[in-house]
């Protein structure tokens, strides 16, 4: 009897080639491999013709909570290796691992995850010894050279039993050791000869505990009754496999490691130092001959003083940055940390990262197993004609047309490539373009339901579980309901909302379910909706009452609150027990120095809106407006002011006036301070409409129209136009105190 256990770091090459090299010497009776053991008795589906990148999908889901996770395989994966090697050699084939949904997996969306091994105090400890940032620029020097596969061997197993000993095991790392031990020492029973691949970590304890138990075969656990669960096989995409894109696991720069497997170091640098030329220059960013030479002399520099026989990853990627990039960063190299890049990571290095990941997506074998649902709406779709083929697509559907309510359920299954470009009362124009991901995203879809209906119902229902009280969470999946056709949710969303109108004690939220409902109202719902849209007014008009605070800033999500009570006194009128109520609150709060300037503003717009005492309304609001003339006031109130009456607003010649006359009087200070709400409340008006006022103002003040094109078009951004405007103030008062104005 023998066993092997070889340890390794997942989507590591070198580790492939380790496991390739012992599997093929030893030549083992059966390969037990980390990877989910409930797939065991569908592992044949993993050695069909695939093409990876690819990932063992899993998922749990009860009534109350729904999760998944991936086991993500490419070709220099060591599992994937060690499956397509020991079928070579005759193999019998095992997963050795607890489930994905059970207790030590919650929470853990990649099975072959690294934690936080990099903060390690024996990981930092070797860094700074010799030198390199960063756990990937150290596995790369101590792991990823050419070499004799006993010396690497040695190597690893003094690297994972440091590891070991410096990170303590957690009760999870515990239960799934346990359970893999008991293969081992089933499968020794059985084959007598056996070759083990797992992570490095938990290779010491595997090798040392395997022969205390009895050899009989663990039961892998099961689900409770009722539980929606399964495994299926998707493609996945070298940008999901990346820890630039916040994969926690395994190796960064997938496209980088792929070309090691395929063709060597040397080889990968010269192909990605060609391509990177190309990218860049593509991009309209100057790289010369000479800027590559030098990278290519750093390159060999770097390789040479960090003893390597071959260029690493870090050694291509510092040669880059030190020939390509003429100007000091801001952050730190991209590659000497990992997760996601910092927003302020330099524009060459963010294309160098990406270049690096590469593009690939996997594809599957034609006669891989697939959920119901994929098939079902790849036919519903071709029976639309709605497969991409040169181009993107563009359709206008009607509200009501069954195709509207087949691509509502796509996109709350949230398949990429489906969205809406363009909606109005009662049609809705789709762009539907071909995406790499969707055939993986199908799949994954496939977890909520066998077909299409059961798929969106019970994605939606599971959203309803996380809303925990919010009203406008509720009243948007009771929209995304409707739309999508799902009758079975509409009436127990009806009487969650009714139910929790009461409590809602946020006016934002409010309004913004208030304008759900509203719009469900107007698109001629079956439902009984005019009982919750009473509820909404009422409770609305209570919480507008509270609100106070006669400093505090523009809220525009409180504007639209008011708004959505606007439309429903428009909608309603006096169908509105409370619309009479509606009038006088909107009265007072337009004149109470208690209540926000944009609650003022809006309660006026409400007032103008409705055409309520229109007479007396001009004279109010040129009150209004000059009781708010303060710069850190003026922009508010007109944002709510506009928000709700932005047309009435936009007739009224001598108001448009008295608010430019207010505008003139601020000094240089007061108008930089009043900028930010002004450009707010400006921005409820469409494009045009703003051309068209600017113009007004500018001919009132004696510009013609022919000169105030270039004032009115700006070729710049207005937030970098002021911010220029207050350098050159700030520069002009410096040249005055030091005396260097003429």
């Amino acid at each position: 009897m023998s066993l092997k256990v070889v340890g390794v770091r997942h989507h590591s090459p070198a580790c492939a080639r380790l496991v390739a090299h012992t599997i093929r010497e030893l030549r083992p009776a059966a390969v037990l491999v980390e990877g989910p053991a409930d797939y065991n008795d569908r592992i044949s589906h993993l050695l069909l013709d695939h093409r990876p990148p690819l990932a063992l999908f899993s998922y749990y889901q009860t009534d109350d909570s729904n999760f998944n996770s991936w086991t993500p395989f490419c070709e220099y994966s060591p599992e994937w290796v060690a499956l397509r090697i020991g079928r070579e050699v005759g193999a019998d084939l095992k997963f050795m691992d607890l489930p994905a949904w059970t207790r030590p997996f919650q929470k853990v969306e990649n099975r072959y995850a690294d934690r936080n091994r990099a903060e390690l105090d024996y990981v930092v400890q070797l860094q700074e010894e010799l030198g390199f940032e960063g756990l990937d620029a150290l596995w790369d020097h101590l792991f990823e050279q050419p070499g004799p596969p006993a010396d690497l061997e040695k190597r690893l197993e003094a690297y994972f039993c440091a590891l070991r000993s410096s990170e303590p095991a957690t009760e999870g790392d515990l239960e799934r050791e346990q359970f893999m031990s008991r293969h081992l020492a089933w499968a020794v029973k059985r084959y007598g000869s056996v070759v083990v691949v797992c992570g490095g970590y938990h290779k010491p304890v595997l090798e040392s505990t395997w022969a205390e138990y009895d050899g009989e075969l663990p039961v892998t656990p099961t689900p409770s009754k009722g539980v929606r669960h399964g495994s299926f096989l998707v493609p996945y995409s070298f940008h999901r496999l990346d820890s630039f894109t916040g994969y926690q696991s395994g190796m960064p720069s997938p496209f980088y490691y792929q070309l090691v497997w395929d063709k060597g170091a040397e080889a990968a640098a010269s192909i990605l130092t060609r391509k990177a030329a190309e990218r860049l220059r593509a991009l309209k960013q100057p790289v010369s001959s000479a800027d590559l030479v030098v990278c290519k002399t750093v390159t060999s520099a770097l390789q040479r003083l960090r003893s390597h026989p071959v260029p690493t990853r870090c050694d291509l990627l510092d040669g880059f940055c030190s020939g390509l990039v003429k100007e000091g960063l801001e952050s730190p190299l991209p590659w000497t940390t990992r997760g996601t890049l910092r927003p302020d990571t330099h524009p060459l290095l963010v294309e160098l990262t990406v270049l690096f990941s590469g593009d690939e997506v996997g594809v599957l074998d034609p006669s891989t197993p697939l959920p119901p649902l994929v098939g079902q709406v790849h036919n519903a779709l071709k029976n639309h004609g709605l497969i991409p083929k040169s181009g993107p697509l563009e359709r206008t559907v009607s509200r009501d047309d069954q195709l509207s309510q087949l691509l509502h359920r796509l996109k709350v299954l949230r398949l990429p490539g489906f969205r809406i470009s363009h909606e109005q009362e009662d049609e809705v124009t789709w762009l539907i373009s071909s995406h790499p991901n969707i055939e993986s995203a199908l799949v994954e879809a496939g977890a909520w339901g066998s077909s299409l209906y059961e798929a969106v119902h019970n994605r939606l229902k599971a959203r309803v579980t996380r809303c925990e009280g919010r009203l406008d969470l509720v009243a948007e999946i009771l929209l995304q309901a409707r739309q999508a056709g799902i009758e079975r949710l509409s009436e127990p969303l009806l009487q969650i909302l009714e139910s929790q109108v009461s409590g809602e004690h946020n006016f934002a939220r409010l309004g913004r379910a208030a304008a759900v409902i509203l719009g469900l109202h107007r698109l001629r719902s079956n439902l009984n909706l005019e009982t919750l849209v009473k509820a909404l007014f009422e409770r609305g008009l209570w919480l507008m009452e509270t609100i106070t605070g006669p400093t505090l800033p523009a809220e525009p999500e409180e504007i639209q609150g008011v708004l959505a009570l606007r439309d429903t006194a428009r909608l309603l009128g006096q169908q509105l027990p409370s619309s009479r109520h509606a009038y006088s609150l909107m009265e007072r709060r337009s004149e109470d120095r208690d209540a926000p300037p944009h609650i003022r503003g809006a309660a006026l717009g409400f007032l103008w809106s409705l055409d309520s005492g229109r007479e007396n309304l001009p004279v109010q609001t040129a009150a209004s407006i000059r009781a708010s003339s303060r710069p850190v006031e003026l922009g508010d109130f007109l944002a709510g002011l506009f928000g709700l009456a932005r047309e009435e607003m936009s007739e009224e010649k001598e108001l448009l006036s008295a608010i430019d006359e207010l505008i003139c009087d601020f000094n240089e200070k007061e108008f930089l301070l009043a900028v930010p709400s002004l450009r707010l409340a400006f921005n409820y008006f469409p494009p045009r409409e703003r051309e068209k006022l600017a113009q007004t103002l500018l001919e009132r003040h004696g510009i013609s129209r022919e000169k105030s094109w270039d004032a009115v078009n700006l070729k710049m951004a207005p937030s970098v136009l002021m911010a220029n405007h207050e350098l050159e103030r700030e520069t002009l008062a410096r040249m005055e105190r030091f005396g260097l104005l003429p």
